[in-house]
């Protein structure tokens, strides 16, 4: 075992890495503001703060996404927290790059997923792609088969991701999203896509309607499938952990979920109706709160910023004059 003097490192003879790096650290960052707050109560003996994720919009965005923001929003790709202008996008434009990106997806999606699902353009799409881990929690649509199928042809799934090979629980998951998945084709429409990689992942963000996220809480630390979908207007349908409570917080566009009774009925009662009866106003506004909101905010351009100015200046300048 190793022991360090002075110390409560050592626990039965097992080296606790993270107390070694805070130890050693004269900054100790959190990845989201909820994260900080979990990770606090884990360590109180430490400072700790925290500087929330974001991505580089211009890497993430659809082409289409991308002319737009060069059209009314020139400036974005140097600073992307220009992107709050982007309520000055007509309605129509957002809708019809949208409409490009999501053609791209589900001929995609009908040529490659290994369900045998067959997705349409005009139904509400919704994506799942992240590491296969217990508390991400994919298969949690399965939990209520019959709402689930009270939903045939008012909405259609895509999943796609990996799991560590190790991580057998993992595998377990993504074997019985699958598997569910194959059963209920005919039901309801559930694609499953493999060997999922950066290409996979730049389709979905900007192809679906709404992207899922379903964390047990509050084991998310940030997350940013959801930044990158949010900067495309893919809206978010998201529990409340990591970046979510920060994007619902500053109206980010999207729903958020507050357990499994609410994810079906808030999906059934409030988000098909609001897609399918209102899709060229109230989606698009939802849709422009996304990139205005969330986009604006949830990227490497504000990160790096406050890493440098809360971070690595104050720590250095501080170091200096002692």
């Amino acid at each position: 075992g190793v022991r360090l003097v002075g110390s409560e490192m050592c626990i039965r003879d097992r080296l606790n890495t993270t107390k070694l790096a805070m130890s050693f650290s004269n900054h100790i960052n959190a990845v989201a503001v909820k994260h900080g707050e979990v990770t606090k109560t884990m360590f109180p003996e430490y400072e700790i703060h925290s500087i929330t994720n974001g991505i580089h919009t211009n890497t993430w965005t659809h082409n289409e996404v991308k002319k737009l923001f060069d059209k009314y929003i020139p400036n974005w790709k140097t600073d992307s927290t220009q992107l709050k202008k982007a309520f000055q996008i007509p309605d129509k434009e957002i809708l019809n790059a949208h409409k490009i990106a999501k053609q791209e997806l589900i001929e995609f999606v009908n040529n490659e997923n290994i369900t045998g699902a067959k997705l349409k353009p005009e139904i509400l799409t919704i994506g799942f792609a992240r590491r296969f881990v217990r508390y991400k929690q994919a298969d949690l649509i399965f939990e209520n088969l019959s709402q689930l199928k009270n939903l045939k042809g008012k909405v259609q799934f895509i999943f796609s991701g990996k799991s560590h090979r190790n991580d057998g629980i993992g595998k377990g998951i993504m074997q019985r999203v699958i598997q569910k998945a194959r059963e209920l084709n005919g039901d309801i429409e559930i694609a499953f896509l493999e060997n999922y990689d950066i290409e996979i992942a730049k389709k979905l963000i900007a192809g679906c309607d709404l992207w899922l996220n379903t964390p047990v809480l509050p084991l998310e630390a940030s997350g940013t499938s959801g930044m990158k979908a949010a900067a495309n207007g893919c809206l978010h349908f998201s529990r409340l952990d990591g970046w979510a409570i920060e994007s619902f917080q500053k109206n980010g566009g999207g729903f958020p979920i507050t357990d499994k009774d609410d994810f079906f009925n808030t999906l059934e009662f409030k988000i098909i109706p609001k897609y399918n009866c209102n899709y060229s106003n109230q989606w698009v506004g939802e849709m422009k709160l996304a990139i205005a909101n969330a986009g604006s905010y949830f990227n490497t351009h504000r990160m790096a910023k406050e890493y440098v100015e809360l971070a690595y200046k104050f720590k250095y300048s501080e170091i200096r004059e002692n």
